[in-house]
């Protein structure tokens, strides 16, 4: 079983930093904002990890926290 992140951060060069940091042993997918993780989410049936960018459209990022973690997921 592969150990998968997902990291939801519109930035583009911290997405790399990320994956970089990640390389090794992870999965790394990436998405520009919550819609785009929520279609990750629905695809990959594991990801063990989420790391999202607060800084970046917030109400978004903070709804998404708030409906997983009151999901079965």
């Amino acid at each position: 079983m592969e150990n998968s992140v997902l990291s939801i951060n519109a930035n583009k060069s911290m997405n790399l930093v990320l994956k970089n940091i990640f390389n090794k042993g992870f999965t790394f997918y990436s998405a520009a904002d919550v819609y785009s993780g929520f279609t990750i989410l629905k695809s990959v049936k594991e990801i063990e990890m989420i790391v999202i960018d607060l800084d970046d459209h917030c109400d978004d990022c903070l709804d998404f926290i708030h409906f997983i973690r009151s999901s079965k997921i």
